[in-house]
């Protein structure tokens, strides 16, 4: 685990001790067991391997709650071991800690780190700021990150955001990749349904071995609620590029659209982004274009169904490296057999298209059935915290 995550959690720990305030703890434990079926293992366009994985994935997290601020810390290994390429077997590491903290009553304090060390694919398809990836390797993925929001006596909110993103690969060529993001924002709620917002954005690219970039964005947005359930938001703006090593400059827009639809116990959520991020497999900003769509939905008391799609352009912005097109594609359904235990089957598809080298071209099916338990002790562990530094 990076020092960083270890700092978050020393720092979260400082912010949530209140003399005199009372606390409640909550703890959650959990368990899953799973066996996967790849048919690509090393994302190859030809001599593809398969293989069954049996995953075991304990987890454990901790909530502490009071009047004035809340603290989540959670960890998960997933313990990987497949059939025939044995010495692909390895142990996967997933920790999460996040805390709010009310400064005021108009001011409010968020600071988040996620941790993840992994070889599987799966942990790294989920990661959409990462770029299309070309090959298996061990990733450690760290990100910090932390927001104020302060709302004034009437309808405007203001919002800063500090993060920052660490991902380095395991092996030869590119090692390490940091992003350093500072974002403010100014909303304002013209009425009930309607906010209008301002927002600023600049980028700090952190390349090795390679050159360093930067970004300026510039964008107007607008949020309203056409109906109860149906919410429409839209962005739109400028995006500045520089690149260091050469000096070469780039503008173009950035923005993106989303809708939002709720039905029942059920949601639907339909984006689209252009924006640049930083291409971690090849070390290369990226100018990216997604969309993205993702549904769920009960189908009875007991069975839930889940949709989630989305197809993406990475494009290089100072040279011809990288010109790939992905898409993904992962229905699911979970059946429900004790408050604590559930059953899931889910089906993941991923294909991307190199439009320089036809040869690094690739697809992916994975299926996967979960059997997953989990219990919460809710409210049985309250006490003031004197008693927990005690125990």
């Amino acid at each position: 685990m990076r020092k960083s995550t270890l700092l978050c959690i020393a720092v979260l720990l400082l912010f949530q001790i209140a003399p005199g305030e009372a606390y409640v703890l909550t703890p959650d434990v959990s368990l899953s067991l799973s066996g996967e079926y790849n048919d690509n293992l090393f994302l190859r366009n030809t001599d593809r391997e398969s293989d069954f994985i049996t995953r075991l994935s304990p987890g454990i997290r901790f909530s502490l709650h009071s009047m004035r601020s809340t603290l989540q810390l959670a960890y998960s290994p997933d313990l990987n071991y497949y059939s025939s390429h044995t010495d692909l077997s390895n142990i996967a590491h997933k920790v999460f800690a996040r805390g709010s903290f009310a400064l005021s009553e108009r001011m409010n304090l968020t600071i988040e780190d996620t941790f993840l060390l992994s070889e599987e694919t799966g942990d790294l398809v989920t990661l959409s700021v990462t770029g299309p990836l070309r090959e298996r390797r061990e990733w450690r993925v760290n990100t910090l990150e932390s927001r104020i929001a302060y709302r004034t006596g009437g309808a405007v909110t203001c919002l800063l955001r500090a993060a920052y993103s660490d991902y380095d690969r395991k092996g030869t060529g590119l090692s390490e990749v940091k992003t350093y993001r500072g974002t403010g924002e100014i909303s304002y709620a013209v009425s009930e349904r309607s906010t209008l917002s301002v927002y600023t954005r600049h980028i700090k690219y952190d390349y090795r071995p390679g050159s360093d970039a930067y970004s300026q964005e510039y964008t107007l947005g607008i949020s309203h609620k056409l109906t109860r359930t149906l919410r429409l938001e839209a962005q739109g703006g400028v995006l500045l590029s520089r690149m260091e090593e050469d000096g070469s400059r780039e503008a173009g827009f950035s923005g993106g659209g989303l809708l939002s639809k709720r039905f029942g116990k059920g949601s639907a959520l339909l984006s689209f982004q252009q924006t640049i991020i930083a291409g971690v497999d090849d070390g290369e900003p990226l100018r990216t274009r997604t969309i993205d769509l993702t549904l769920s939905r009960p189908l009875s008391p007991r069975w839930t169904a889940s949709f989630s799609g989305s197809y993406g352009t990475f494009k290089s912005i100072r040279d011809t490296r990288v010109d790939t097109g992905a898409f993904r594609l992962t229905p699911s359904v979970a059946y429900t057999l004790t408050p604590r235990t559930d059953i899931a089957l889910s089906y993941r598809y991923l294909t991307t298209h190199d439009r320089i080298a036809d040869a690094r071209d690739y697809r992916v099916h994975t299926a996967t059935l979960s059997l997953r338990w989990n219990y919460s002790a809710g409210q049985q562990a309250s006490f003031p915290f004197p008693m927990i530094q005690e125990k």
